[in-house]
């Protein structure tokens, strides 16, 4: 857009010096000299860049001081008188700048929401696969110590075969309350692996309906796009 577009100073500063007393001074250029060169500039295919504006600039020129001819630029020749078809084409050319201008206002707005959007699904999948992350790493460290407490559970009843059969009552009751600590601390680790198993699989869950959600967007605006043509 046109508040966007960086002007040469050259184009609308003609030249700057100090007085005798040290006085800053600045000479500016003539206002169709500016307009002349703002308005001349171009697309990289070739096409002027604010048609919509050259039109309304043009039109203004041509009320305040007369003749203008859109191939040369911008002079100013004589005074014309002020007609009611002028004012109103000047009207239209600005009106239909207005909307231009909300149009792009309007447009810049979705794309801004937008880009929110997917900024905030994109911070939602990073947690969700963050977490889905640890989740994992515990899951696989309880798996760890279940495996070594049912080994050490197995080992014990081993032994306490051994001693029942060489009628060793001490060393029985010993093993014995050594399994029964050991089926314990593998019932609290299957309760733990159960909570951290229903959460990943909610987690998992979540993550699949955001990334179903994004794609199906997608899909919609590639459809919405392509009917357009």
């Amino acid at each position: 857009m046109y508040a966007a577009e960086t002007i040469d100073r050259s184009w609308y500063i003609k030249n700057k010096y100090h007085d005798s007393y040290g006085n800053n001074h600045t000479e500016y250029q003539q206002i169709n000299y500016y307009w002349n060169k703002t308005l001349s500039l171009r697309t990289s295919f070739g096409l002027p860049k604010y048609p919509t504006l050259s039109k309304i600039v043009k039109n203004i020129l041509f009320i305040s001081h007369g003749n203008s001819d859109v191939e040369r630029g911008f002079s100013l020749p004589h005074r014309v008188p002020i007609k009611i078809d002028m004012i109103r084409a000047v009207q239209k050319s600005k009106s239909v700048y207005n909307q231009e201008q909300l149009s792009l206002k309007s447009l810049a707005d979705r794309e801004k929401k937008q880009s929110d959007k997917h900024e905030h699904t994109n911070e939602e999948m990073k947690k969700l696969i963050g977490r889905e992350n640890q989740l994992l790493s515990t899951q696989k460290g309880l798996h760890d110590k279940q495996k070594k407490a049912q080994l050490l559970v197995g080992e014990g009843r081993q032994q306490l075969d051994n001693a029942l059969k060489q009628a060793d009552i001490i060393d029985a009751q010993t093993v014995n309350a050594l399994i029964g600590a050991g089926d314990e601390q593998v019932k609290l680790i299957s309760d733990e692996l159960f909570k951290i198993t229903d959460e990943l699989l909610k987690i998992q869950n979540k993550r699949k309906n955001v990334l179903s959600h994004v794609q199906n967007k997608k899909q919609k605006m590639t459809t919405t796009a392509n009917d357009r043509f």
